[in-house]
């Protein structure tokens, strides 16, 4: 994916993104963070919601999430 990475960013939302850009690839039209689905912000949401609904607590929640998906700043949308 680095290869069709703007080199110059239009929006400071795409930051983490630039950070990540050499371990983005998509696959079946998702976009993966090395292993792990990067979820799109009209999804974070939902998925920190389910995420909560499992009531396992934020160390497990945030161990849990790592393994599967990657959000920018997941760490701050689990605490809160």
């Amino acid at each position: 994916m680095s290869k069709i990475f703007p080199k110059k960013l239009v929006n400071k939302i795409f930051v983490p993104f630039e950070y990540r850009k050499n371990e983005l690839s998509i696959e079946y039209g998702c976009i993966l963070s090395d292993f792990r689905v990067v979820i799109p912000i009209k999804l974070r949401t939902k998925v920190l919601t389910e995420l909560h609904s499992s009531h396992f607590g934020i160390v497990k929640i945030k161990t849990m999430a790592r393994s599967y998906i990657w959000v920018p700043i997941m760490h701050r949308g689990i605490e809160n």
